[in-house]
């Protein structure tokens, strides 16, 4: 997984394209030789060179001014890769200005460097004189640390150490064995380039040190009301990243005391989470990621308290009651709330709310049709609906269907209108929708009051609004009345049949 050079341990292997080709490089040490460096040392030794003079020369100069500083920041320099090496900068380095018997430390601003004989630490001491340079890297606690091969083989390689031998005064640079200790050379002897590059750079995932920014902190992230067994939409704001590789974000979850574990990972920026039902507080934060998974900081919702509440329970179960003619159909069905409280049931006929109360919970109650209501529905199929909410919002349904079917209709007065007299005429208007197939019938009487009372079919007179010539003449009750009876038949009519007014009089 790719990460910062900052999170690699010392003796990690990282990679850089020195020549257009990967070469290893070893990490020795963070924030060196100030805070947000890290040292890097080649893995294996690159060539073999002196570091100053002709290898018969028992004088060579002063490391700052050596043919090796000089090669190493001008011809190896050159073989990094461009944008690595616009990275590679002028760090300040220890070395022995000093060509005598007494070493004088000096230091110089220099991009890539051999690493003294103090900072890789062999064991041998010899007997002379050279500055202690820089300190020792802890990397290199072992003989075998400090092996580098050439061609595939252990090989001896220099140091930047100027040392004079006590006893004849001959200078030298001081260097590492083929077994990993110190050693002396008058011939040309391995290189080991070493520089710093930023802490902050990334390592891919195949080792390779790459330049690549962090993506920012999201936005910001969005946690609604959260009920313990639902789940519950997470969103958050998008991240943006300099290099143009954003590629998702991570989503975490803590649940109450316990440590924060991933719930999501991808490109995505919002996803349905449920949390589990008992759970006292929950908590979110998110980071975004590149295609190096190179990682944001955190941005981190506040606690939210789990709302743990079960909904009311409607009893029975979602199903279809049948057809139903003239008579409305009923729903009977009781209501129950583990988590107790008051309860809301609205109840409904389509889109039409019949009646909203407070229930009493466990107690049967009945879901019925106003007589009015029922009147004015329509042939066809319909559904009753049955909503209980408690006080924290948690609802349930309860659904019915049903068929509306209705093929006839007839209706009479409540009560005959009384009349004085006998009544002999009379005026009856009928409107609503009687296609071709139905059957409309109209009849009125006069002596309504009679036991046995005359019915007379004015159908035809009621349709055109023509008055109407009553044919009876007698009575057996005391008093006259007139009463007026209507019915309809769909038949084999189709589309719209009913009746909407009548009226009329009568003298």
């Amino acid at each position: 997984m790719a990460t910062l050079l900052s999170a690699k341990n010392p003796g990690d292997i990282v990679k850089i394209n020195e020549n257009g080709s990967p070469v290893n490089f070893l990490v020795l040490i963070h924030n060196y030789p100030a805070s947000g460096r890290t040292l890097l040392i080649r893995q294996d030794i690159y060539n073999r060179q002196m570091v100053d003079g002709e290898p018969d020369s028992n004088y060579p100069g002063i490391y700052v001014s050596s043919d090796i500083s000089s090669w190493l920041n001008s011809g190896y320099l050159n073989l990094i890769e461009p944008d690595l090496k616009s990275q590679i900068i002028n760090v300040s380095i220890e070395y022995n200005s000093s060509t005598g018997s007494v070493p004088s430390i000096a230091k110089m601003d220099v991009k890539i460097f051999l690493l003294s004989y103090t900072e890789l630490g062999p064991s041998t001491s010899f007997d002379g004189t050279y500055g202690k340079e820089g300190k020792f890297i802890p990397y290199f606690d072992t003989d075998t640390s400090r092996i580098s091969n050439y061609e595939g083989s252990p090989s001896t390689y220099f140091t930047r150490t100027l040392f004079r031998n006590n006893s004849g005064g001959t200078r030298r640079y001081l260097m590492v064995d083929n077994s990993g200790d110190g050693g002396l050379s008058t011939s040309p002897q391995g290189i080991r380039p070493a520089f710093t590059l930023p802490s902050t750079l990334t390592v891919a995932d195949n080792g390779s040190v790459v330049i690549n920014s962090a993506p920012s902190v999201p936005s910001s992230i969005n946690v609604p009301a959260i009920k313990g067994g639902d789940a519950a939409t997470i969103s958050w704001g998008a991240s943006t990243d300099p290099d143009g590789n954003l590629s998702g974000y991570i989503l975490e979850r803590k649940l109450d005391s316990a440590s924060f574990t991933q719930v999501y990972r991808g490109p995505n920026r919002s996803v349905s989470d449920t949390v589990p039902k008992g759970t006292g507080k929950v908590q979110y934060r998110v980071k975004a990621y590149d295609s190096y998974n190179v990682q944001s900081g955190y941005r981190t919702s506040s606690e939210v308290t789990v709302i743990n509440n079960t909904p009311p329970v409607i009893s029975g179960s979602n199903g279809n009651l049948g057809s139903f003619g003239e008579t409305a159909p009923t729903y009977q069905y009781t209501v129950t709330d583990a988590d107790g409280g008051t309860v809301s049931v609205t109840e409904k006929l389509d889109n039409t709310v019949l009646r909203t109360y407070n229930v009493t919970l466990g107690s049967q109650n009945t879901l019925t049709i106003p007589a009015a209501t029922w009147r004015n529905v329509l042939n066809g199929s319909h559904t009753l609906t049955i909503t209980a909410t408690d006080p924290d919002g948690a609802s349930s349904t309860r659904t019915q269907t049903f068929t509306k079917s209705v093929t006839s209709l007839g209706f009479t007065l409540a009560a005959p209108m009384a009349a004085d007299a006998m009544p002999d005429r009379c005026v009856v208007n009928i409107q609503g929708s009687f296609p071709a197939g139905s059957a409309l019938k109209v009849e009125i009487c006069n002596n309504a009051n009679d036991a046995s009372p005359t019915w007379e079919d004015i159908t035809t007179q009621a349709q055109t609004g023509q008055k109407y010539f009553f044919t009876n003449k007698t009575k057996t009750a005391a008093q006259w009345g007139v009463n007026l009876r209507v019915s309809l038949s769909r038949g084999s009519a189709s589309g719209a049949c009913y009746v909407s007014s009548i009226g009329g009089n009568f003298e």
